[in-house]
């Protein structure tokens, strides 16, 4: 049943209370700093920043400095598509996070939403578009419904999803659509379709429709995610397109300046689209994702999510050594 709540898009007040509880465990400690330390630069992240600082933290000001960013943005609509859906993703999910402050009530609210309102009609009216950048729309349609308390916009994003899980992605996890290309992008492709569905699968769960569990013929949401986990660590056996030649853009996953000898160095496609792991990681096998965590943590994807790791990281569970005591 549609039942929207105004929250954080991508996570609930129980994610909050959750990140508070284990405030003072990994790995919310190092994303409660992180959070209360860092500020990215790049417009749209800043605004999605100061929401979650609101959110999380309760920072009135740093509401206020969202809700100014956000009135005060200017959207460049020479974009591509692809830039033009994943920023309003972000810019909805802030909306929704600022939602409720005293400074975003009553016509400025109502102006944000008109204005989204009108873009969604906009885009939806774009033809002859590649499937990720379909799926990416699938998803903004289907933020639109829950911003927007549109039942309509929210059901053709779920049905889209599903008919995606369906009939585009194999039973291995790869979707050939967008990896049997030989331009290089295949990995690519991959990594931000997984991160959409990913982000649809769970805005619909939060808004009464749960698309985790939705599966066909052995395919679900999860399928393609842990078909990428194994690149993660191994993109040289990326079995598709040739990945591009120039390896010195690789970068370790944590911080792109680290030296340290035990540093995983993955692919810069990796370094980058990186959000959904700690969504996904809530409803797959933690073992499976743990060592991909323990290198990339703290994750911040302005795109996918934002700072997953405070808002779906699970707390590490804790062993008994030596005369019983939890280590």
């Amino acid at each position: 049943m549609f039942s929207p709540i105004h929250c954080g898009l991508f996570f609930t007040p129980d994610h909050i209370e959750q990140a508070h509880t284990h405030a003072d465990e990994e790995p919310f400690r190092t994303a409660w700093a992180y959070l209360r330390e860092e500020s990215p630069t790049e417009p749209v992240a800043l605004i999605q920043w100061n929401a979650l600082r609101y959110r999380f933290d309760e920072d009135a000001n740093a509401g206020a400095r969202a809700i100014d960013f956000l009135r005060q943005y200017e959207f460049d609509f020479s974009q591509d598509l692809l830039t033009t859906t994943k920023t309003w993703v972000t810019l909805a999910q802030s909306f929704e996070m600022i939602r409720g402050h005293k400074a975003l009530t009553g016509e400025r609210a109502d102006d944000w939403m008109a204005t989204f309102a009108d873009v969604i009609a906009t885009l939806n009216n774009e033809h002859d578009l590649a499937l990720y950048e379909q799926l990416w729309l699938a998803l903004l349609r289907l933020i639109a419904g829950i911003v927007l308390e549109q039942q309509t916009h929210f059901d053709a994003g779920v049905a889209y999803a599903k008919q995606f899980v369906a009939h585009e992605i194999r039973p291995q996890g790869h979707i050939p659509r967008l990896v049997e290309a030989s331009d290089g992008r295949g990995l690519y492709r991959q990594l931000i379709a997984t991160q959409a569905l990913v982000l649809i699968a769970e805005a619909a769960t939060h808004a009464g429709h749960d698309l985790w569990s939705f599966h066909h013929r052995g395919v679900s949401v999860m399928t393609p995610v842990v078909y990428l986990l194994y690149y993660y660590f191994y993109p040289d056996q990326w079995k598709w397109d040739p990945l591009p030649e120039n390896t010195d853009e690789s970068v370790t996953d944590e911080d792109e300046s680290s030296e340290t000898d035990d540093a995983i160095v993955v692919h810069p496609d990796f370094a980058t689209i990186k959000g959904f792991w700690e969504i996904a990681h809530r409803y797959g096998r933690p073992k499976d994702f743990k060592l991909l965590l323990e290198n990339a943590r703290p994750i911040y994807d302005a795109y996918g999510g934002g700072l997953t790791t405070l808002t779906h990281g699970l707390p590490l569970k804790k062993r008994r050594g030596l005369f019983g005591r939890y280590v």
